[in-house]
């Protein structure tokens, strides 16, 4: 069999098409097929019937997962996921790398990048099987089903607004409890889980199981806070904060900030 595949060269300064012809005859060619398809990801492939012949001709994924899924991609491929369960709300099938290109500004390339380190053979000339993409990202990323706990530290205004959202209901996202140094605010506050003194945060975490944590303190205590924290086993921190966390290795920070999100938008 022969497999003609155009495939087109990214090159700022030049762009070219090449004309491969793939021959397979026997499955002991699939290793060439693997350094084939690598070479492509590093040109570009123009659409996804690459994706579509070799998922048909042969399983060159196991060389693609031994990459590492890099935190940028990580976060596209999330974003991507939401993107997924719109158009299936919109009862659409199919998406193409250009509608994704569209809806996000992130280059068909990088789509096509970003999709191949999946474990799927989910397209076709025509785009991509929405539903099977997404599951394929869910799967990969870990966005099952099963619970994860979490808790909120600091029950200000921030963390007054996240104690009340209700986002966190279609997700496997539990908030399970509440913190802050405040007394009477824990007693005054209304929330749809349990709020304590910070007094008791480690016990509470280690009794609960709680994994997570959303970190809303003044600035001046983030710090302090986000040791105690680590120390008790929380392996994830999202960071409203303004402070720049030094954690140990054990514990992932995400920071988000309102005003850094500004100032990039302000700077472009």
């Amino acid at each position: 069999y022969k497999y003609l595949l155009l495939i087109n060269c990214p090159s700022p300064k030049k762009r070219t098409s090449l004309l491969l012809v793939v021959k397979l005859f026997t499955t002991k060619f699939q290793k060439s097929l693997t350094k084939v398809f690598h070479f492509s990801i590093m040109v570009g492939v123009s659409c996804e019937t690459f994706h579509s012949i070799h998922n048909s001709a042969g399983d060159y994924r196991t060389y693609v997962m031994e990459q590492k899924i890099s935190k940028p991609a990580r976060e596209r491929l999330i974003r991507l996921s939401r993107l997924l369960e719109q158009q299936a709300k919109q009862d659409k099938e199919i998406i193409s790398s250009a509608e994704i290109q569209q809806h996000t500004g992130w280059t068909s390339f990088t789509v096509r990048r970003d999709i191949s380190m999946l474990n799927t053979s989910c397209s076709s000339p025509a785009g991509y099987t929405i539903s099977s993409l997404l599951k394929a990202i869910q799967s990969e990323l870990h966005m099952d089903t099963a619970e994860k706990k979490c808790c909120i530290v600091g029950l200000g205004r921030m963390g007054a607004a996240l104690a009340g959202y209700s986002g966190f209901e279609k997700t496997a996202f539990t908030i399970t409890a509440g913190f802050d140094s405040s007394l009477n605010r824990t007693e005054t506050l209304r929330a749809p889980f349990p709020l304590y003194t910070t007094t008791v945060m480690e016990r509470i975490i280690k009794q609960e199981g709680i994994e997570y944590a959303i970190l809303a303190v003044p600035e001046h205590a983030a710090q302090e806070m986000a040791l105690r924290l680590s120390t008790c086993g929380i392996r994830g921190i999202v960071n409203y904060t303004s402070a720049i966390l030094r954690l140990p290795e054990t514990t992932s920070v995400e920071n988000l900030s309102v005003i850094d999100a500004l100032q990039n938008l302000a700077s472009k």
